[in-house]
Parts: C-alpha cells; sequence; structure tokens
C-alpha cells in the first residue's frame, strides 16, 4: 500500500438510486417494493405522480448500477 494516501475511500461518481429517488420527491422503500412487485413503469409513474422518464431513468440505475454507485478506490 501507498503510504502517501491519507484516506482510499471508494470513488461514487454518481448519487445512489436513494439518492436520485429522493431528488424527485419518491419513497426510496416504495420505489423497491414496486420493482418487487413488477410493476410497469407507468404504473410507477401514475403512482408516484412523475413522468414515464423518471422512473425510466431509476429502472434503468437500479438495473445496471444497483442500488448504490461505489466504483471502487483510486
Amino acid at each position: 500500500m501507498v503510504e502517501d494516501f491519507s484516506s482510499r475511500a471508494p470513488l461514487c461518481p454518481e448519487l445512489s438510486l436513494k439518492e436520485k429517488a429522493q431528488e424527485d420527491n419518491i419513497d426510496y422503500n416504495e420505489f423497491l417494493q414496486c420493482l418487487q412487485e413488477q410493476k410497469s413503469d407507468q404504473e410507477m409513474a401514475d403512482e408516484f405522480g412523475v413522468s414515464l422518464k423518471t422512473i425510466e431513468h431509476l429502472r434503468e440505475h437500479f438495473e445496471k448500477t444497483g442500488v448504490h454507485s461505489v466504483l471502487g478506490q483510486e
């Protein structure tokens, strides 16, 4: 390990799914419940009162990145 580094914190280039949901005023736990129940994007958009595009973005984040966005250390 390199002695120069005082911290080896993980990189996080984007917000977590929870933070993104909160930004859109979507209850994170309810969103995960909807995914578990396999609701359609349109059903979720209607339920949360947001655009279809917002739900598609959150679902894509969940499917590609998961719940968190931590990539590693530098």
